[in-house]
């Protein structure tokens, strides 16, 4: 930071026109200038000092000064009024100055620079002052005017004065002058105090609107908290309702995962029960349509038979042939019923289990139904897949004593599904 500081010093003096130690030197002894001279009425309404901080700033305005008069009063008229040759003379030691500080020589600056502030110890009239701009109206008039204008300026009014009509007609003029800006001031005073009270009345309602605005904060900030509370109280309501949602969601996709787990699961038997529902239908079908033949192959032999041997049983047989002929009808006709008795059950036997094939395939459709609408208990689910998956008893399988399955078939279905 040090390092720093002391570049940026290097850069404004690198960038200065004049040596630092002419801006030292009006920032030790803090310059102020007057803007009215000292003999004359001060004027109340304008700028009463300048105050110097840079050498820049000091040969800047002395120059500007210079150039204002020399330029407005160039016969120097008002010379005794505006005291031009008390600017020029500052100038004049303040170019003396920079000299000797160009010189090294610090102390003759230093002096130097002291007699050009003391040149304008006893003021000058400042080009921006309402004084200035007054007396230059009257820059033209006759000397003997601007005798008597100067005259009625003055603080003193002792000041001896010829009795000319010019010199009176510039006092008169400066008194007039005097007199407007004193009822100047005055009405300024009492504008300033109406402006002071509508100041007082403006500070009142910009408190009052200031207590106004404070409660209205206070309030909507309230108003603000109501509503994040009630807003996080929906949200906190909108997120359970989405959480029993979710879980509601996936225990139903669990249970439709269950559900489908168990349509696999019976959907290959399912299809073998109704492929065999078919397969037993037409081979009962089949078995029925042999028994019909058999059965009218049956009555026409009989008849052809009964036909062909009309004397078979007559009074005049030997009852050798009676029996002979008796017996071999009734060994044909039992072989023939034998095999007809065969045929009908192989029908029947065949649509019982076409029968039993589709009440499974309609079972495994209606259990899982019930899973879905979950109602069935473990007992009855038991019970179900127990009827699903038991021996048939029906055809010729009914009364049959061979090996049954486990009446406990679902211990059997869970641990093959396990597996």
């Amino acid at each position: 930071m040090e390092g720093q500081a002391v570049v940026i010093e290097e850069q404004k003096e690198l960038f200065s026109k004049y040596p630092k130690e002419m801006d030292e030197y009006f920032v030790n002894k803090k310059i102020v200038l007057k803007t009215v001279p000292n003999e004359f009425l001060q004027d109340l309404v304008d700028i009463g000092e300048i105050q110097v901080s840079s050498a820049e700033q000091y040969y800047d305005f002395l120059t500007d000064e210079i150039a204002f008069w020399s330029e407005n009063d160039k016969k120097n008229r008002l010379s005794t009024i505006h005291y031009k040759e008390r600017l020029v003379s500052a100038k004049n030691y303040f170019d003396n100055a920079i000299k000797q500080y160009e010189s090294k020589n610090k102390s003759q600056g230093d002096n130097y620079l002291g007699n050009s502030t003391n040149a304008l110890n006893s003021g000058f009239l400042y080009s921006q002052t309402t004084m200035a701009k007054f007396v230059l109206q009257y820059v033209e008039k006759s000397d003997y005017f601007l005798r008597g204008l100067r005259c009625g300026l003055l603080k003193d009014r002792n000041t001896s004065l010829n009795t000319t009509v010019s010199d009176i007609e510039g006092v008169q003029v400066a008194l007039d002058y005097i007199d407007k800006r004193l009822e100047l001031d005055n009405v300024t005073a009492i504008q300033q105090q109406e402006l002071n009270s509508e100041i007082k009345r403006a500070n009142a309602q910009f408190t009052e609107l200031n207590s106004n605005y404070t409660k209205a904060f206070h309030e909507q900030e309230e108003r603000i908290k109501s509503i994040t509370a009630q807003t996080n109280e929906q949200f906190d309501t909108l997120n359970n309702k989405a959480t029993e949602y979710f879980a509601e969601r996936d225990k139903k996709c669990q249970e439709l995962e269950k559900l489908y787990d168990e349509k696999l699961k019976l959907e290959a038997p399912a299809q073998y029960w109704n492929k065999m529902k078919k397969s037993y239908q037409l081979s009962g079908g089949i078995w029925f349509a042999a028994s019909i033949i058999i059965a009218i192959l049956i009555i026409v032999g009989l008849i052809l038979l009964l036909a062909a041997i009309p004397n078979l049983f007559s009074e005049d047989s030997h009852w050798m042939d009676i029996f002979k002929n008796s017996a071999f009808i009734t060994i044909i006709t039992s072989v023939a019923i034998y095999i007809l008795r065969i045929t009908v059950k192989m029908a029947m036997s065949s649509f019982h289990l076409a029968r039993d094939a589709k009440e499974r395939h309609n079972l495994s459709y209606f259990y899982l139904a019930l899973i879905n609408d979950k109602a069935i208990t473990d007992k009855e689910r038991a019970l179900v897949i127990n009827a699903l998956f038991s021996r048939s008893d029906s055809g010729l399988l009914k009364n049959d004593s061979g090996p049954t399955m486990s009446g406990n078939v679902m211990d059997l279905v869970e641990t093959v599904t396990k597996k």
